[in-house]
Protein backbone atom coordinates (compact mmCIF):
# COMPACT_ATOMS: atom_id res chain seq x y z
CA UNK A 1 0.00 0.00 0.00
CA UNK A 2 1.04 3.37 -0.53
CA UNK A 3 2.24 5.65 1.83
CA UNK A 4 0.91 8.92 2.42
CA UNK A 5 3.44 11.98 2.35
CA UNK A 6 2.87 12.44 5.90
CA UNK A 7 4.11 8.77 6.71
CA UNK A 8 7.34 9.63 4.60
CA UNK A 9 8.12 12.52 5.83
CA UNK A 10 7.86 11.08 9.64
CA UNK A 11 9.94 8.41 8.39
CA UNK A 12 13.09 10.25 7.02
CA UNK A 13 12.59 12.18 10.16
CA UNK A 14 13.28 9.30 12.06
CA UNK A 15 16.05 7.93 10.03
CA UNK A 16 17.74 11.42 10.27
CA UNK A 17 17.03 11.86 13.81
CA UNK A 18 17.90 8.46 15.15
CA UNK A 19 21.36 8.61 13.52
CA UNK A 20 21.63 12.44 14.91
CA UNK A 21 25.64 12.85 14.37
CA UNK A 22 26.61 16.10 12.39
CA UNK A 23 28.27 13.71 9.92
CA UNK A 24 25.63 11.10 9.68
CA UNK A 25 22.63 12.92 9.29
CA UNK A 26 24.14 14.45 5.46
CA UNK A 27 24.77 10.73 4.38
CA UNK A 28 21.33 9.62 5.33
CA UNK A 29 19.70 13.20 3.50
CA UNK A 30 21.99 12.17 0.51
CA UNK A 31 21.08 8.54 0.24
CA UNK A 32 17.45 9.20 1.03
CA UNK A 33 17.93 12.10 -2.44
CA UNK A 34 19.68 9.40 -4.46
CA UNK A 35 17.19 6.65 -4.18
CA UNK A 36 13.66 8.24 -3.28
CA UNK A 37 12.23 5.81 -5.70
CA UNK A 38 13.29 2.73 -3.49
CA UNK A 39 12.11 4.63 -0.08
CA UNK A 40 8.83 4.87 -1.59
CA UNK A 41 8.23 1.88 -2.72
CA UNK A 42 10.25 -0.52 -0.48
CA UNK A 43 10.82 0.62 2.29
CA UNK A 44 12.52 -2.95 3.35
CA UNK A 45 14.93 -2.92 0.15
CA UNK A 46 15.82 0.27 0.60
CA UNK A 47 16.92 0.14 4.81
CA UNK A 48 19.45 -2.63 3.47
CA UNK A 49 20.77 -0.32 0.51
CA UNK A 50 21.05 1.80 3.56
CA UNK A 51 23.24 0.19 5.97
CA UNK A 52 25.74 -0.83 3.05
CA UNK A 53 25.99 2.85 2.28
CA UNK A 54 26.42 3.48 5.39
CA UNK A 55 29.22 0.82 6.65
CA UNK A 56 30.82 1.71 3.10
CA UNK A 57 31.59 5.54 4.38
CA UNK A 58 32.49 4.23 7.61
CA UNK A 59 34.89 1.87 6.67
CA UNK A 60 37.99 3.94 7.29
CA UNK A 61 36.88 5.80 10.41
CA UNK A 62 36.25 5.51 13.51
CA UNK A 63 32.62 3.68 14.48
CA UNK A 64 31.33 6.65 15.90
CA UNK A 65 31.73 8.64 13.07
CA UNK A 66 28.20 9.10 12.22
CA UNK A 67 27.38 9.10 15.93
CA UNK A 68 26.63 11.86 18.48
CA UNK A 69 29.33 11.69 20.17
CA UNK A 70 27.94 13.23 23.65
CA UNK A 71 28.14 10.88 27.00
CA UNK A 72 25.58 7.79 26.19
CA UNK A 73 24.27 8.95 23.20
CA UNK A 74 27.45 7.73 21.30
CA UNK A 75 25.53 4.11 22.01
CA UNK A 76 22.36 4.95 20.84
CA UNK A 77 23.10 6.69 17.89
CA UNK A 78 25.16 6.44 14.65
CA UNK A 79 26.08 2.95 13.28
CA UNK A 80 24.58 1.25 16.37
CA UNK A 81 21.16 2.57 15.23
CA UNK A 82 21.76 1.88 11.28
CA UNK A 83 22.45 -1.73 12.20
CA UNK A 84 19.24 -2.35 13.63
CA UNK A 85 17.53 -1.52 10.16
CA UNK A 86 18.91 -4.98 9.04
CA UNK A 87 16.29 -6.60 11.57
CA UNK A 88 13.08 -7.06 9.98
CA UNK A 89 10.91 -6.28 13.17
CA UNK A 90 12.93 -2.90 13.79
CA UNK A 91 12.12 -1.78 10.22
CA UNK A 92 8.50 -2.56 10.43
CA UNK A 93 8.52 -1.13 14.04
CA UNK A 94 9.41 2.56 12.18
CA UNK A 95 6.52 1.86 9.36
CA UNK A 96 3.99 0.69 12.22
CA UNK A 97 4.75 4.29 14.09
CA UNK A 98 4.78 6.33 10.56
CA UNK A 99 1.19 4.82 10.09
CA UNK A 100 -0.06 5.69 12.82
CA UNK A 101 1.22 9.26 13.21
CA UNK A 102 0.72 9.80 9.27
CA UNK A 103 -2.42 11.40 9.66
CA UNK A 104 -1.26 14.05 11.80
CA UNK A 105 1.42 14.91 9.50
CA UNK A 106 -0.98 15.16 6.15
CA UNK A 107 -2.98 17.76 7.84
CA UNK A 108 -0.29 19.96 9.18
CA UNK A 109 1.51 19.52 5.24
CA UNK A 110 -2.06 20.62 3.75
CA UNK A 111 -3.07 23.02 6.10
CA UNK A 112 0.19 24.93 7.39
CA UNK A 113 -0.16 27.75 9.33
CA UNK A 114 -3.59 27.42 9.76
CA UNK A 115 -2.93 24.48 12.30
CA UNK A 116 -0.40 23.61 14.68
CA UNK A 117 1.08 20.34 16.44
CA UNK A 118 -1.28 20.31 18.88
CA UNK A 119 -0.04 19.02 22.48
CA UNK A 120 -1.54 16.02 23.53
CA UNK A 121 -0.59 14.37 20.14
CA UNK A 122 3.09 15.33 20.86
CA UNK A 123 2.90 13.61 24.13
CA UNK A 124 1.12 10.63 22.54
CA UNK A 125 3.39 10.34 20.17
CA UNK A 126 6.26 10.93 22.40
CA UNK A 127 4.90 7.97 24.34
CA UNK A 128 4.39 5.02 21.66
CA UNK A 129 8.21 6.19 20.71
CA UNK A 130 9.43 3.68 23.03
CA UNK A 131 6.97 1.17 21.81
CA UNK A 132 8.28 0.70 18.18
CA UNK A 133 11.55 2.38 18.11
CA UNK A 134 14.56 0.67 18.24
CA UNK A 135 18.26 2.35 18.76
CA UNK A 136 20.08 -0.14 19.07
CA UNK A 137 20.68 -4.22 19.67
CA UNK A 138 23.63 -4.84 22.15
CA UNK A 139 24.04 -8.68 23.28
CA UNK A 140 20.56 -9.77 20.72
CA UNK A 141 18.88 -7.76 23.14
CA UNK A 142 16.46 -4.64 21.35
CA UNK A 143 17.62 -1.42 23.49
CA UNK A 144 14.09 1.01 22.46
CA UNK A 145 14.17 4.93 22.51
CA UNK A 146 14.19 5.59 26.60
CA UNK A 147 12.70 8.21 28.28
CA UNK A 148 14.97 11.18 27.66
CA UNK A 149 15.26 10.28 23.90
CA UNK A 150 11.54 10.46 23.57
CA UNK A 151 10.74 13.61 24.66
CA UNK A 152 14.35 14.79 23.05
CA UNK A 153 12.95 13.63 19.71
CA UNK A 154 9.88 14.90 20.80
CA UNK A 155 10.90 18.74 21.14
CA UNK A 156 13.77 18.32 18.02
CA UNK A 157 9.80 17.50 15.78
CA UNK A 158 8.16 20.55 17.22
CA UNK A 159 10.62 22.97 16.24
CA UNK A 160 10.82 20.77 12.48
CA UNK A 161 6.91 21.08 12.04
CA UNK A 162 7.22 24.93 12.96
CA UNK A 163 10.43 26.14 10.88
CA UNK A 164 10.12 23.37 8.04
CA UNK A 165 6.32 22.93 7.09
CA UNK A 166 5.74 25.77 8.14
CA UNK A 167 3.16 25.22 10.89
CA UNK A 168 1.94 27.45 14.15
CA UNK A 169 3.94 27.06 17.13
CA UNK A 170 3.05 24.00 19.49
CA UNK A 171 1.54 26.10 22.59
CA UNK A 172 3.27 25.05 25.76
CA UNK A 173 0.98 24.34 28.30
CA UNK A 174 1.17 22.73 32.03
CA UNK A 175 0.53 19.15 30.44
CA UNK A 176 3.86 19.49 28.06
CA UNK A 177 5.59 21.18 30.66
CA UNK A 178 5.03 18.29 33.30
CA UNK A 179 5.84 15.73 30.60
CA UNK A 180 8.92 17.34 29.29
CA UNK A 181 10.36 17.66 33.22
CA UNK A 182 9.35 13.82 34.34
CA UNK A 183 11.19 12.69 31.54
CA UNK A 184 15.19 14.41 32.28
CA UNK A 185 17.47 11.59 32.68
CA UNK A 186 16.97 10.16 36.65
CA UNK A 187 20.36 12.16 37.59
CA UNK A 188 18.90 15.55 36.64
CA UNK A 189 15.34 15.39 37.12
CA UNK A 190 15.87 17.31 40.66
CA UNK A 191 18.34 19.58 39.00
CA UNK A 192 16.08 20.44 36.56
CA UNK A 193 13.38 20.80 38.89
CA UNK A 194 15.67 22.95 41.13
CA UNK A 195 17.11 25.17 38.48
CA UNK A 196 13.37 26.63 37.16
CA UNK A 197 12.86 27.44 41.15
CA UNK A 198 16.26 29.19 40.95
CA UNK A 199 15.14 31.46 37.95
CA UNK A 200 11.48 31.50 39.42
CA UNK A 201 9.97 29.98 36.45
CA UNK A 202 8.02 26.98 38.03
CA UNK A 203 4.85 26.92 35.83
CA UNK A 204 4.42 26.92 31.76
CA UNK A 205 3.26 30.70 32.05
CA UNK A 206 6.26 31.90 33.61
CA UNK A 207 8.15 30.40 30.53
CA UNK A 208 5.90 31.46 27.69
CA UNK A 209 6.25 34.89 29.33
CA UNK A 210 10.15 34.68 29.02
CA UNK A 211 10.07 33.55 25.77
CA UNK A 212 7.97 36.12 24.78
CA UNK A 213 10.74 38.44 26.42
CA UNK A 214 13.16 37.43 24.47
CA UNK A 215 11.81 37.73 20.93
CA UNK A 216 10.76 40.96 22.06
CA UNK A 217 14.29 41.97 22.81
CA UNK A 218 15.97 40.02 20.51
CA UNK A 219 15.24 39.93 16.19
CA UNK A 220 15.62 35.89 16.67
CA UNK A 221 11.43 35.25 16.59
CA UNK A 222 10.81 31.75 15.80
CA UNK A 223 13.84 30.46 16.39
CA UNK A 224 13.39 31.01 20.10
CA UNK A 225 11.72 28.19 21.60
CA UNK A 226 11.13 26.21 24.94
CA UNK A 227 13.90 24.18 24.29
CA UNK A 228 16.56 26.73 23.87
CA UNK A 229 14.97 28.55 27.10
CA UNK A 230 15.31 25.72 29.06
CA UNK A 231 19.36 25.67 27.85
CA UNK A 232 20.08 29.47 27.98
CA UNK A 233 19.02 28.75 31.87
CA UNK A 234 20.71 25.22 32.11
CA UNK A 235 23.80 27.13 31.01
CA UNK A 236 23.32 30.40 32.83
CA UNK A 237 23.49 28.73 35.88
CA UNK A 238 26.57 26.95 35.10
CA UNK A 239 28.28 29.85 34.51
CA UNK A 240 26.89 32.08 37.69
CA UNK A 241 28.47 28.71 39.32
CA UNK A 242 31.63 28.95 37.77
CA UNK A 243 31.99 32.61 38.19
CA UNK A 244 30.14 34.09 40.51
CA UNK A 245 26.68 36.51 39.63
CA UNK A 246 28.71 39.90 40.21
CA UNK A 247 30.55 38.19 37.45
CA UNK A 248 28.85 37.63 34.90
CA UNK A 249 27.02 40.72 35.51
CA UNK A 250 30.78 42.82 34.89
CA UNK A 251 30.88 40.79 31.69
CA UNK A 252 27.15 41.69 30.15
CA UNK A 253 28.42 45.28 31.11
CA UNK A 254 31.74 45.03 29.21
CA UNK A 255 29.93 43.31 26.14
CA UNK A 256 27.86 46.12 25.61
CA UNK A 257 30.21 49.25 25.79
CA UNK A 258 33.13 47.21 23.87
CA UNK A 259 32.39 46.89 20.22
CA UNK A 260 35.81 44.98 19.62
CA UNK A 261 34.42 42.55 22.66
CA UNK A 262 31.03 41.77 20.37
CA UNK A 263 32.93 41.28 16.96
CA UNK A 264 35.42 39.12 18.68
CA UNK A 265 32.20 37.27 20.53
CA UNK A 266 31.04 36.61 17.19
CA UNK A 267 33.62 34.70 15.90
CA UNK A 268 33.91 32.55 18.60
CA UNK A 269 30.34 31.87 17.99
CA UNK A 270 30.30 31.17 14.28
CA UNK A 271 33.30 28.95 15.13
CA UNK A 272 30.74 26.88 17.59
CA UNK A 273 28.11 26.69 15.12
CA UNK A 274 30.03 25.56 11.93
CA UNK A 275 32.21 23.19 14.31
CA UNK A 276 32.31 19.90 15.58
CA UNK A 277 30.03 19.45 18.62
CA UNK A 278 31.44 19.36 21.68
CA UNK A 279 30.23 18.45 25.66
CA UNK A 280 31.70 21.49 26.72
CA UNK A 281 28.51 24.44 27.54
CA UNK A 282 29.18 26.87 24.35
CA UNK A 283 28.13 30.16 27.14
CA UNK A 284 31.38 28.82 28.91
CA UNK A 285 33.48 28.52 25.89
CA UNK A 286 32.27 31.93 25.19
CA UNK A 287 33.05 33.78 28.24
CA UNK A 288 36.91 31.66 28.52
CA UNK A 289 37.27 33.67 24.69
CA UNK A 290 35.86 37.03 26.33
CA UNK A 291 38.71 36.80 29.37
CA UNK A 292 41.13 36.05 27.05
CA UNK A 293 40.58 38.89 24.52
CA UNK A 294 39.69 41.25 28.30
CA UNK A 295 43.30 39.82 29.40
CA UNK A 296 41.54 39.27 32.92
CA UNK A 297 41.71 35.77 34.45
CA UNK A 298 39.03 33.71 36.44
CA UNK A 299 40.36 35.07 39.72
CA UNK A 300 40.49 38.71 38.63
CA UNK A 301 36.80 38.50 37.34
CA UNK A 302 35.97 37.50 40.76
CA UNK A 303 36.93 40.53 41.95
CA UNK A 304 35.86 42.71 39.82
CA UNK A 305 32.30 44.74 40.60
CA UNK A 306 29.75 45.95 38.37
CA UNK A 307 27.90 49.16 38.35
CA UNK A 308 24.21 47.14 38.88
CA UNK A 309 23.53 43.42 40.08
CA UNK A 310 20.96 42.12 38.56
CA UNK A 311 18.70 39.23 39.30
CA UNK A 312 19.34 35.56 37.91
CA UNK A 313 16.91 35.34 35.29
CA UNK A 314 18.22 39.23 34.23
CA UNK A 315 21.26 37.63 34.37
CA UNK A 316 19.44 34.65 31.81
CA UNK A 317 18.34 37.61 29.41
CA UNK A 318 21.35 39.27 29.61
CA UNK A 319 22.88 36.27 28.43
CA UNK A 320 20.65 35.55 25.64
CA UNK A 321 19.29 39.08 24.37
CA UNK A 322 23.71 39.57 23.84
CA UNK A 323 24.00 35.86 22.66
CA UNK A 324 26.70 34.93 24.72
CA UNK A 325 24.60 31.88 25.29
CA UNK A 326 24.64 31.00 21.18
CA UNK A 327 22.45 28.54 22.41
CA UNK A 328 19.53 30.65 22.55
CA UNK A 329 18.89 29.88 19.13
CA UNK A 330 18.03 27.38 17.14
CA UNK A 331 20.74 28.09 14.70
CA UNK A 332 23.17 27.77 17.23
CA UNK A 333 22.38 24.27 17.81
CA UNK A 334 24.65 22.32 15.44
CA UNK A 335 22.87 19.62 15.56
CA UNK A 336 19.62 21.18 14.82
CA UNK A 337 20.63 22.97 11.84
CA UNK A 338 22.50 19.92 10.27
CA UNK A 339 18.94 18.41 10.62
CA UNK A 340 17.12 21.57 9.41
CA UNK A 341 19.17 21.21 6.05
CA UNK A 342 19.21 17.45 5.57
CA UNK A 343 15.32 17.84 5.96
CA UNK A 344 15.02 20.55 4.15
CA UNK A 345 16.62 19.45 1.10
CA UNK A 346 14.93 16.67 0.93
CA UNK A 347 11.52 18.32 1.52
CA UNK A 348 11.90 20.71 -1.21
CA UNK A 349 14.18 19.02 -3.63
CA UNK A 350 11.77 15.39 -3.69
CA UNK A 351 8.69 17.24 -2.99
CA UNK A 352 7.75 14.59 -0.46
CA UNK A 353 4.71 17.30 0.41
CA UNK A 354 3.09 17.22 -3.11
CA UNK A 355 1.19 20.05 -4.36
CA UNK A 356 -1.72 16.70 -5.86
CA UNK A 357 -1.68 15.93 -2.40
CA UNK A 358 -2.68 19.67 -1.13
CA UNK A 359 -4.89 20.27 -3.57
CA UNK A 360 -6.43 16.59 -3.23
CA UNK A 361 -7.16 16.95 0.02
CA UNK A 362 -8.08 20.58 -0.13
CA UNK A 363 -10.85 19.32 -2.91
CA UNK A 364 -11.75 16.86 -0.56
CA UNK A 365 -12.28 19.09 2.46
CA UNK A 366 -14.45 21.36 0.29
CA UNK A 367 -16.42 18.44 -0.79
CA UNK A 368 -16.80 16.63 2.62
CA UNK A 369 -15.26 13.84 1.00
CA UNK A 370 -13.03 11.57 4.21
CA UNK A 371 -9.14 10.66 3.00
CA UNK A 372 -9.65 7.67 5.10
CA UNK A 373 -12.29 5.08 5.03
CA UNK A 374 -13.76 3.65 8.72
CA UNK A 375 -10.85 1.53 9.62
CA UNK A 376 -8.83 5.14 9.71
CA UNK A 377 -6.85 3.25 6.54
CA UNK A 378 -5.82 6.04 4.01
CA UNK A 379 -7.42 5.91 0.48
CA UNK A 380 -5.91 5.19 -2.46
CA UNK A 381 -5.49 8.00 -4.79
CA UNK A 382 -7.79 6.46 -7.51
CA UNK A 383 -10.59 6.16 -5.25
CA UNK A 384 -10.97 9.60 -4.00
CA UNK A 385 -10.71 11.29 -7.15
CA UNK A 386 -13.86 9.21 -8.14
CA UNK A 387 -15.72 9.87 -5.06
CA UNK A 388 -15.11 13.91 -6.09
CA UNK A 389 -16.31 13.17 -9.66
CA UNK A 390 -19.32 11.60 -8.14
CA UNK A 391 -19.90 14.43 -5.81
CA UNK A 392 -18.94 16.97 -9.20
CA UNK A 393 -22.69 15.00 -10.91
CA UNK A 394 -24.52 15.93 -7.94
CA UNK A 395 -26.49 19.02 -7.20
CA UNK A 396 -24.03 20.64 -4.92
CA UNK A 397 -21.35 19.91 -6.92
CA UNK A 398 -20.19 23.76 -5.92
CA UNK A 399 -19.38 22.60 -2.15
CA UNK A 400 -22.32 24.72 -0.87
CA UNK A 401 -24.99 23.46 1.54
CA UNK A 402 -28.69 23.41 0.45
CA UNK A 403 -30.49 26.05 1.96
CA UNK A 404 -34.09 26.68 2.42
CA UNK A 405 -36.22 29.47 0.92
CA UNK A 406 -36.39 30.89 3.89
CA UNK A 407 -32.65 31.49 4.91
CA UNK A 408 -32.15 32.62 1.53
CA UNK A 409 -35.29 34.76 1.58
CA UNK A 410 -33.79 36.58 4.83
CA UNK A 411 -30.24 36.91 3.89
CA UNK A 412 -32.15 38.54 0.33
CA UNK A 413 -33.81 40.96 1.97
CA UNK A 414 -30.77 41.83 4.09
CA UNK A 415 -28.85 42.88 1.42
CA UNK A 416 -31.83 44.89 -0.04
CA UNK A 417 -33.22 42.67 -2.66
CA UNK A 418 -37.49 42.03 -3.10
CA UNK A 419 -38.32 38.34 -2.87
CA UNK A 420 -41.98 39.25 -4.64
CA UNK A 421 -42.55 40.83 -7.56
CA UNK A 422 -46.28 42.86 -7.77
CA UNK A 423 -49.67 41.19 -8.40
CA UNK A 424 -49.99 40.44 -12.10
CA UNK A 425 -52.66 38.36 -14.29
CA UNK A 426 -53.92 37.33 -11.36
CA UNK A 427 -50.84 35.36 -9.72
CA UNK A 428 -48.31 36.18 -7.22
CA UNK A 429 -44.91 35.75 -8.94
CA UNK A 430 -42.08 34.74 -6.65
CA UNK A 431 -37.88 35.43 -7.56
CA UNK A 432 -36.45 31.62 -8.01
CA UNK A 433 -33.78 30.54 -5.79
CA UNK A 434 -31.58 30.64 -8.37
CA UNK A 435 -31.90 34.23 -8.89
CA UNK A 436 -31.49 34.91 -5.20
CA UNK A 437 -28.39 33.27 -4.55
CA UNK A 438 -26.89 35.06 -7.56
CA UNK A 439 -27.75 38.17 -6.05
CA UNK A 440 -26.32 37.56 -2.94
CA UNK A 441 -23.12 36.46 -4.76
CA UNK A 442 -22.71 39.67 -6.66
CA UNK A 443 -20.39 41.96 -5.39
CA UNK A 444 -22.60 44.83 -3.06
CA UNK A 445 -21.60 47.49 -4.56
CA UNK A 446 -22.84 45.90 -8.00
CA UNK A 447 -25.98 44.31 -7.09
CA UNK A 448 -29.10 45.52 -8.45
CA UNK A 449 -32.50 44.47 -8.26
CA UNK A 450 -32.97 41.65 -10.53
CA UNK A 451 -36.85 42.29 -10.31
Amino acid sequence: MQRSPGENFLLIFLLSRCTRGSDGIPVIGDFIMKHYKIFEKNFHDFCIKLVTECHNVTRDKKKSYMAHCEGLHKAYSGMNFIDTLMNMQCRQGLLDYAAKFGRIFDRLIVQRSQTYLRSDELIEMGKELRNHVVLAIQKKKFKYAGKYNCMDAMRCLSTIVENLIPCSSTPYDQDMHHWFILRQSQKYKQQKANMLKYFKMVGAKSINDFIDRMRRGTALGASITFATIFILLCETRQAINKYGAKAICYLIEQYKCNSKLRAHTSGIREQLRTGNATNHPHTLIIIEGMLKFLHVSAAQLKQKRPRKILKAVDIAYGLGVHQICSKVSLDGITEWVVLRNCLSIVYYQFNVISDIFQNLSRAAAAAGVSLYDKAGIRKAKKQVKKELEVYAKSPHKTGRQKRSYRSLESEFKSKGGVPLSPWGQGKRVRISKAEMQAFIDKDPFQATQTR
